[in-house]
C-alpha cells in the first residue's frame, strides 16, 4: 500500500468515525444537537435535548426533559412552541410550531423515532414564516385603487397580510422601505400609503401573505 493510499484510508476512517459520532449524538455540534430526540428511560418516554429557539429578536431556551405519557399504539407528534415549550399530541403538528419528531408506539414501546427537525424561524405570532398563509406575488397596486397620476398615493391590498412586516412593496423594481420612509401600511385594513405619489410611468407591485 502506498503512502497516498494509507492517507486516503486514514481520511475515510476519520470521516466514518466523525459521521457516526454525530449521528448517534456522541459529538455535540452547535445547533445540530438542539432539540435532538432520543429514547428516554421509560418504555413510552422520549428524551429531547436542550436547545434554543428564536422568535423575532427574542431567544428562548429549552432546558431538556423527558416527555412523559406518550400515547401507545399510535403516532405521536413532538413539537415546540416559539418559547421552547415541548409537547406531544396524536393529531398532528400544530400550525406555527417547531416540529421535532414523529414517534410511533405499539405494545407499550417506542417502535420508531423519526427526527423531523429543520432550520426554521417563527415570527412573533408563533406562525411559521415559511409556510403560513397564501402567497401573493407582484400584486399590481393600480388594480387596488392606486391612480398613477402624481397625486394619488393610497391603495388597499386585495387581502390583509397575515404577518406584519412580511409585505414587500416595489416601485419600478426597487424594494421600498416601510415605516413612512417610502410607505406606511395598516395591517388591519391592508391600506398602503406611499410617501411620494407615483406617476403614470411608475409601477408599484406588492408581495405578501394572507
Amino acid at each position: 500500500m502506498t503512502l497516498t493510499q494509507i492517507r486516503l484510508s486514514e481520511q475515510a476512517l476519520n470521516l466514518s468515525l466523525t459521521t457516526g459520532k454525530i449521528a448517534d449524538g456522541a459529538v455535540t455540534v452547535p445547533k445540530l444537537a438542539d432539540f435532538r430526540p432520543s429514547h428516554g428511560t421509560g418504555d413510552l418516554q422520549l428524551a429531547v435535548a436542550e436547545g434554543k429557539i428564536r422568535v423575532d429578536n427574542v431567544v428562548s431556551s429549552y432546558a431538556g426533559t423527558l416527555i412523559l405519557d406518550l400515547t401507545d399504539d399510535t403516532t405521536n407528534y413532538v413539537e415546540s412552541t416559539g418559547t421552547g415549550v415541548v409537547s406531544a399530541n396524536v393529531v398532528g403538528f400544530t400550525a406555527g410550531s417547531y416540529p421535532i419528531a414523529t414517534v410511533v408506539t405499539a405494545s407499550t414501546a417506542i417502535v420508531s423515532i423519526t427526527d423531523v427537525r429543520t432550520i426554521a424561524e417563527l415570527n412573533g405570532a408563533d406562525t411559521d414564516n415559511f409556510v403560513a398563509g397564501t402567497a401573493v406575488v407582484r400584486e399590481d397596486a393600480s388594480t387596488d385603487g392606486l391612480d398613477l397620476d402624481g397625486t394619488d398615493h393610497v391603495f388597499t391590498l386585495a387581502h390583509n397580510p397575515i404577518i406584519e412586516g412580511s409585505e414587500e412593496v416595489f416601485l419600478n423594481g426597487i424594494l421600498q422601505q416601510s415605516g413612512g420612509a417610502d410607505y406606511a401600511i395598516v395591517f388591519s385594513t391592508g391600506v398602503i400609503t406611499m410617501t411620494d405619489a407615483p406617476v403614470s410611468t411608475d409601477r408599484v407591485l406588492v408581495n405578501y401573505r394572507y
